[in-house]
């Protein structure tokens, strides 16, 4: 009849007395010394369930100009007097890309490999710059995220305008449904400034 604290031997089907792991016996004396200083040993907490951070809102703007860049923080030289060599420190910069013109901040941070604190940086520095809401705005269906309402220059955005061109769809008239440019009543397509006069005549959008 095996007794508590014992193993069966697979070799001779005898039971025999459990071999202790250093830990166990470690444990064992600890809690024996605290015994005899007559000290209660509280039992090990189960280890907390790590929470999940709360997800970040990306910062998305769109701005008036095409290929827009604005500069966060210059690039500078710095010269190493050991080395003597004069090594650039690359700078933080706001790129707007695409067809809408559109800057995402989380996506331009995965892009450059920026850290949360230059992120912070980045995106405080844009919506605090006097050319927020007028070279730039939040894009389309992305509000100012809350984090960054107190570090903003203009609070409320404006109301959203439709671009003002019209154009017959099947014998109906139509509005263009592109949000209008900031400042302008039309979209970057429709807007008259940005209209060529080409070699034949006829007009093409530039």
């Amino acid at each position: 009849m095996p007794s508590k604290g014992t193993v069966k031997d697979p070799a001779t089907g005898r039971f025999v007395k459990k071999a202790r792991t250093r830990e166990e016996i470690l444990a064992e004396l600890a809690a024996l010394d605290a015994e005899s200083a007559g000290i209660e040993v509280a039992e090990e907490a189960p280890e907390a369930a790590v929470q999940e951070a709360p997800k970040r809102e990306s910062l998305r703007l769109q701005s008036k100009y095409r290929e827009h860049t604005v500069s966060i923080i210059p690039t500078r030289r710095v010269f190493h007097p050991i080395s003597g060599l004069i090594e650039p420190v690359p700078g933080l910069f706001a790129k707007f890309t695409g067809p809408q013109r559109i800057f995402d901040s989380l996506e331009e941070q995965k892009r450059w490999g920026w850290t949360n604190e230059q992120l912070d940086t980045v995106e405080r520095k844009l919506v605090g710059m006097n050319e927020f809401m007028k070279d730039f705005y939040p894009a389309p269906l992305a509000p100012l995220p809350e984090h960054l309402k107190e570090f903003a220059r203009v609070k409320e955005a404006p109301k959203q305008r439709y671009c003002a061109a019209f154009a017959y769809n099947d014998g109906t008239l139509v509005q263009c449904g592109e949000l209008a440019t900031a400042g302008r009543d039309w979209c970057y397509d429709h807007d008259p400034s940005t209209v060529k006069i080409t070699k034949g005549g006829g007009t093409t959008v530039g």
